[in-house]
């Protein structure tokens, strides 16, 4: 009966993680501010308040006096020395002299066959990676891009509330600049709408001629489950990576094909 009850518990409290959406707060007042949070937790924020930059800075503080007793304590600087001196004495040393006595012919051409044998095999490794084609792209995009869509369709835009007001010296260039704003800002909502799920509750946009110059102010709140992150980022880097290796496969026959037609 126990042993139900914790095995009970356990699927529920998964069913909660992964049913729990992580949700971004985004704000626009003349400096940028986001807060994201999972569940009761905030996991980014900026900008901090003052007390938690203060912690943070005697973070820093006492991670660089751990380091400076930590290269105390080793006595790099003490080390260092000894390597400079040591390597001072070997170039002076008659040992450097006799090695660097000219090779004979046939050691030369020896080390030099020896050299081409050991570097052949990784200048093949390294143009077998610097393959990037037009294909390959187009490969791994087709793979992905029903993921990422699904992905986009998840995302819950919500609270949108933006108020732009417009203003300038000349009132001529005011007007105009508050027609490029309506249809940015209206092209932007559409495409948003198109692409994600976007509500928005008020956005205001005026003109005003004795500004000097525009104000802008916008904050919304982004959501998204953690269980469609999860199920997108797996499905998709497994359907990139069989594509991947169907390519990868695909050139190595070719390339193992081309030498006998030739012959």
């Amino acid at each position: 009966m126990t042993a139900l009850i914790i095995i009970a518990a356990i699927t529920l409290l998964i069913f909660v993680l992964l049913a729990s959406s992580i949700t971004a707060e985004l704000e626009y007042d003349q400096v940028f501010k986001f807060k994201i949070k999972y569940l009761f937790f905030t996991i980014a924020k900026d900008p901090l308040s003052p007390r938690e930059q203060k912690k943070k800075k005697r973070k820093a503080e006492k991670k660089k006096r751990r380091e400076d007793k930590k290269a105390k304590k080793q006595g790099k600087h003490v080390a260092e020395k000894k390597r400079r001196s040591s390597a001072a004495g070997k170039t002076n040393s008659p040992e450097t002299k006799e090695s660097e006595q000219p090779l004979p012919s046939a050691e030369k051409d020896m080390n030099k066959e020896k050299d081409m044998t050991r570097n052949r095999p990784e200048e093949k490794k390294q143009k077998k990676k610097s393959k990037i084609t037009p294909e390959l792209i187009f490969g791994i995009w087709g793979k992905a891009k029903p993921h990422v869509k699904r992905l986009f369709k998840k995302i819950r835009v919500t609270g949108v509330y933006a108020d732009i007001t417009v203003g300038g010296e000349d009132a001529a260039k005011t007007a105009i600049s508050y027609g490029v704003h309506c249809a940015a800002v209206n092209g932007l909502a559409a495409f948003l709408d198109g692409m994600i799920n976007f509500k928005a509750e008020k956005i205001d946009i005026k003109a005003d001629f004795a500004l000097e110059k525009s104000e802008y102010y916008a904050k919304a709140t982004v959501k998204l489950r953690l269980s469609t992150l999860l199920h997108s980022g797996i499905w998709g880097a497994a359907a990139v990576y069989g594509e991947l290796k169907n390519i990868t496969a695909a050139s190595e026959e070719t390339d193992g094909s081309a030498p006998q037609k030739a012959a």
